[in-house]
């Protein structure tokens, strides 16, 4: 079938139904009913290159159906050899379908790239990396410029468009660094977010479950910080926040992952690492913040900090959901300022609270 799309330049959904008497589609989707699947999955399967012809009255499988035909289209801007004739099918099915306004659309094509390498990264995928869409068009607009030029203007051409592509490059890094840095970081402290802390646990606990390896978690609190606030005024809040996360980030390994979990709340996780150990990592912590000396303008300030910590090897915990997991984590931390503060406590299943 692939040979025949190649040698006919054909549309490969009528090779496949006159070699096979259907489509991969109509095929997708009775596999799917087979198995048992709901409506809700197999429709999309069905009608995902015909969406308008999908007869649910359901307005959830509606959108996905139409979701699943618009990332079709725009994979095919990203790896198919007519990336422009994908692109304004794209431009045209998305405002015609879901109603999207110019911002929508040139929103999705600037970050697509992107999000492609972070599904992969969520599900351990290693994907080729792509261009952005803007320089897969710029050079199928440069190839089709070329048909009609001389050799000395091709590599005219070639050299300027050559300079055009580096500088684009240039600002599209910056500008993906600058998305990325709105989505994931923290504008005060400039470590992690709470919805990057969600996202990252939810990959530490699938890897841990793939290669039946343990992960630990630390949630920390800053103690009695809304006196602190009062006393000394939330500027000076804001500065022992940031310093507090300086110290962290430079006191756990490259691969360990530091967020602020909110307010005054930050969290570790520890891949590969058991609770002793991760218990070791917040005494570590612990002790460096209370002998750290916070040099403001004008005068020098101490702060001290609580910390819980939670342990589990998911693949073997059959009853491991990641709500319990942080619960676990924020219990001892509510068990560490019971015990007088400043303080390491580590959660078992039995409440047996340790401080080794």
């Amino acid at each position: 079938m692939l040979q025949a799309v190649e040698n006919d330049k054909s549309n490969s959904i009528d090779v496949e139904e006159s070699i096979l008497g259907g489509n991969h589609s109509f095929i997708g989707a009775e596999v799917a009913k087979n198995w048992g699947f709901p409506e809700v999955l197999i429709l999309p399967i069905q009608y995902h290159h015909e969406p308008e012809k999908c007869p649910s009255k359901n307005n959830k499988i509606q959108l996905s159906v139409k979701a699943v035909y618009l990332s079709d289209l725009l994979v095919n801007i990203l790896y198919s050899e007519k990336p422009d004739e994908y692109h304004n099918k794209f431009r045209k099915s998305a405002k015609k379908l879901l109603d999207l306004n110019s911002n929508d659309i040139e929103s999705i094509l600037e970050q697509m790239h992107s999000r492609v390498q972070e599904a992969g990264a969520y599900f351990n995928l290693k994907i080729k990396s792509s261009k952005s869409i803007q320089e897969i068009l710029q050079e199928a607009n440069i190839r089709l410029s070329l048909l009609n030029l001389d050799y000395d203007q091709i590599n005219k051409q070639l050299v300027q468009a050559k300079i055009h592509l580096e500088q684009m490059t240039i600002e599209l890094e910056k500008k993906n660094k600058i998305l990325n840095n709105l989505a994931n970081i923290d504008g005060l402290t400039g470590i992690y977010n709470h919805r990057f802390f969600q996202n990252a646990l939810d990959q530490e606990i699938s890897r841990a479950i793939r290669h039946e390896s343990c992960v630990s978690l630390l949630l920390i609190d800053i103690d009695h910080f809304k006196l602190f606030n009062d006393t000394y005024g939330h500027q000076v809040g804001d500065f022992v926040l940031v310093e507090f996360a300086k110290i962290l980030r430079e006191n756990i390994r490259k691969y360990d992952i530091l967020a602020r979990y909110g307010g005054e709340e930050f969290a570790v996780i520890l891949p590969k690492t058991t609770m002793k150990d991760a218990w070791a990592v917040g005494e570590k912590l612990r002790i460096a913040i209370e002998t750290s000396e916070f040099a403001g303008e004008s005068e020098k300030y101490h702060v001290t900090a609580s910390f819980g910590q939670t342990y589990s090897d998911p693949a073997a915990d059959d009853d491991f959901s990641k709500n319990t997991f942080i619960n676990q984590a924020d219990e001892a931390l509510y068990e560490a300022k019971e015990k007088g503060r400043n303080c390491v406590i580590s959660y078992t299943p039995k409440k047996k609270w340790y401080s080794f």
